[in-house]
């Protein structure tokens, strides 16, 4: 495994890696922070033959994060046949125009949502406000269901007084952007959809504002595929198709 480590001091910025093999190499890639619990800021993998550049957006990063390098096929996370050409870290680029920064919901929300995604891997079980007491998360053990069945989904939200519920057991796994990608999505569905039923709309309004903010497409795609592996349907197999669909579009939005 090939590691580093670098010190962005909890400011936002981007790392853009370019990596070398000579044959195909299923090349993971994990930067997280080694003094916290649960604290993943990504986890990603691309089959590199010659020369693959992999850039990396932290809108949120820790005081330091630590990288590791390896081929997903090894057990032993052996790094034979890879080799990092060059490391360079960006400024973060952002569209903040497309966010709705006008609208007093969508900065009080995102500010809890950038809180709690950054430390639900080691936060125990209650309830988190907003700073204006509007947004609500629990954080649960488990989400269940009126008739006490545990239910697999991360998070609900209550269409009707805004409570947004979050499985802790399941929450902690994903990264720190794929937890704000599922707050953003459950948000959207009360505060940015003209229909608080449609999925496809709270996912690309969740885009929309996760994408402004500088977080890594990858991650965001990753977590909903996580989230639906279980729930191989057409209609899920759509909302990821829209979604990358949106993705790919993003860069045109002003």
């Amino acid at each position: 495994m090939i590691t580093f480590s670098h010190s962005p001091l909890h400011l936002p910025l981007e790392y853009k890696l370019v990596i070398k093999t000579k044959k195909p190499i299923k090349v993971g890639i994990i930067a997280k922070d080694d003094s916290k619990d649960f604290a993943v800021y990504t986890k990603r993998w691309n089959t590199v033959k010659g020369l693959e550049e992999f850039l990396i957006k932290m809108p949120q990063s820790p005081r330091k994060v630590r990288f590791e390098i390896y081929n997903i096929n090894s057990k032993s996370k052996s790094s034979e046949g890879i080799r990092v050409v060059s490391k360079k870290t960006l400024p973060l680029k952002t569209n903040l125009n497309v966010i709705g920064l006008q609208n007093p919901d969508v900065v009080s929300f995102v500010k809890l949502a950038q809180e709690f995604s950054l430390k639900a891997g080691y936060l125990s079980s209650g309830t988190y406000v907003s700073d204006n007491g509007k947004f609500v998360i629990k954080y649960l053990d488990d989400i269940i269901d009126n008739n006490g069945r545990h239910l697999s989904t991360p998070a609900r939200i209550n269409v009707i007084n805004g409570i947004i519920e979050v499985s802790r057991s399941t929450f902690k796994r994903y990264t720190i952007p794929g937890r704000m990608g599922i707050l953003l999505h459950e948000f959207s569905h009360v505060y940015q959809n003209r229909n608080a039923s449609d999925e496809v709309e709270a996912d690309l309004n969740a885009a929309r504002i996760y994408l402004g903010l500088g977080y890594p497409r990858i991650e965001l795609i990753n977590v909903f595929s996580n989230v639906f592996y279980n729930a191989d349907t057409k209609g899920n197999r759509n909302r990821i198709k829209q979604m990358s669909d949106y993705i790919m579009k993003f860069d045109n939005l002003k």
